[in-house]
């Protein structure tokens, strides 16, 4: 299959809309959650966010801020830098918090979605822009994530932005990430199928490192349990068989599976997924950096033992991706799937459709990396023409000719552009107009 049809022209005075037509879904369901008709449970309005600020006042009275539990048992679970970003916002009452806390998603949901639809390529006029930003912002990784007042909307945009970023330095946004929450660590296996993958690593793990040393500067009590107990202590998260668990192992465990056997065949699973991937998709068709980081994402999902629905933004935007890529009923369907309460409609009925729907969304990832796979042009001996040269972010995976580990990346970007350039002289070509 053939990728994207080329790219066309936008008509005059679009591309100053286009920011604002991504943006409008974004207000509209920020302004859905601030009125409180999100859809939500009433119990989880500002739920994390009032841990996040518990577990700070803890800080400050006990110099940890892992001793706090709710009546539910769950608490503070991320690295003790992460604890930075609370602190000042202690003693502010939580609704003024969680008001700032869903502006700021939202205003980061049209950032990256914008980002996207600019490093596709594909010319997306404001109508079409607006449907895109649509599809990301009711899905749970923003709405969801507002209600709670969580903070994985960030740490996966940092991910996504490491690994869809033309220059190794957007290896540090995977640092930060990494920094905040472990599971950002996970892109170095997307850095090693880029063409500048040391210097990624290198990046990423510098600021992971500084940030950490940091860390134990700020509070070296927490620090020490933290990386010695807490980091192993899954039970803060929650189980494995958790009815709303949206990973590969939670799926497994819903169907019947004891939860260290789920784990061991999810993980299993999603190893040999990846092989079969690499070996049939990457391989074998030109898969961009932003394919990447959406496939990276997603499996980061899938094979976290405990995930749930607002740690998918990857998932989002690749279904966002689809729509830039015109598979509109892909994209719609999937968006929808991750938007609707499938859930806390499945703790309702008998245990055949409870099964049903907890499998709908982990399953849905799959067919998204299918369907993504498809639309990436195959490899061939010369540029495919469907393949956008002078836009660094669709430059293929580690194909550049020419470049080997830990060559420039902005060199061979340089050269693809010289090409295009070459191209473009009144020449005659026998693959046709380009």
């Amino acid at each position: 299959m053939s990728g994207s049809p080329p790219p066309r022209p936008l008509p005059p005075g679009s591309s100053r809309r286009l920011p604002v037509a991504v943006a409008l879904p974004f207000a509209v369901v920020a302004g859905l959650n601030l009125w409180g008709h999100s859809g939500g449970l009433g119990w989880r309005c500002r739920y994390d966010l009032s841990i996040y600020l518990n577990s700070a006042l803890q800080f400050f009275a006990r110099g940890t801020p892992y001793e706090f539990a709710t009546d539910r048992g769950l608490g503070f679970t991320y690295p003790p830098v992460a604890l930075s970003i609370f602190l000042p916002l202690a003693q502010v009452p939580l609704a003024v918090v969680w008001s700032g806390w869903v502006v700021a998603i939202a205003c980061l949901g049209a950032v990256v979605t914008q980002g996207l639809i600019r490093r596709s390529g594909a010319a997306v006029g404001p109508v079409a822009s607006c449907l895109v930003g649509t599809l990301v912002a009711f899905t749970d990784p923003i709405s969801d994530s507002m209600w709670l007042g969580q903070l994985s909307p960030f740490v996966g945009a940092a991910a996504f932005v490491a690994l869809s970023g033309s220059e190794a330095v957007c290896g540090a946004w995977a640092g930060l990430g990494a920094a905040l929450k472990i599971t950002p660590l996970a892109c170095a296996l997307g850095f090693a199928l880029q063409p500048d993958r040391r210097r990624r690593v290198v990046w990423a793990l510098g600021v992971t490192a500084a940030l950490t040393l940091g860390g134990f500067a700020l509070a070296p009590k927490a620090s020490f349990y933290y990386w010695t107990q807490g980091l192993f202590d899954t039970g803060r998260v929650g189980r494995i068989g958790s009815a709303s668990n949206t990973s590969l192992p939670g799926l497994l465990a819903h169907a019947g599976l004891p939860d260290g056997a789920a784990v061991i065949v999810g993980v299993a699973v999603m190893t040999l997924g990846g092989m079969l991937w690499y070996l049939f998709v990457h391989r074998r068709r030109e898969v961009a950096f932003l394919d990447l980081a959406v496939v990276v994402g997603s499996a980061v999902v899938l094979v976290t033992p405990v995930s749930w629905g607002h740690h998918g933004l990857a998932v989002s935007l690749g279904w966002a991706l689809l729509a830039v890529r015109r598979r509109w009923p892909m994209a719609i369907a999937g968006a929808v799937s991750w938007s609707l309460p499938l859930f806390v409609w499945a703790t309702e009925v008998p245990a055949e459709g409870k099964l049903l729907l907890q499998s709908i969304r982990p399953l849905s990832v799959f067919l998204l990396v299918i369907a993504l796979a498809a639309t990436c042009p195959r490899r061939s001996s010369t540029r495919d023409d469907h393949t956008d040269h002078r836009n660094p972010a669709l430059v293929p995976v580690a194909t550049v000719a020419g470049v080997v580990d830990g060559a420039d990346h902005r060199q061979a970007v340089r050269a693809t552009e010289a090409g295009a350039t070459a191209d473009a002289q009144p020449t005659a070509h026998p693959g046709g107009e380009r």
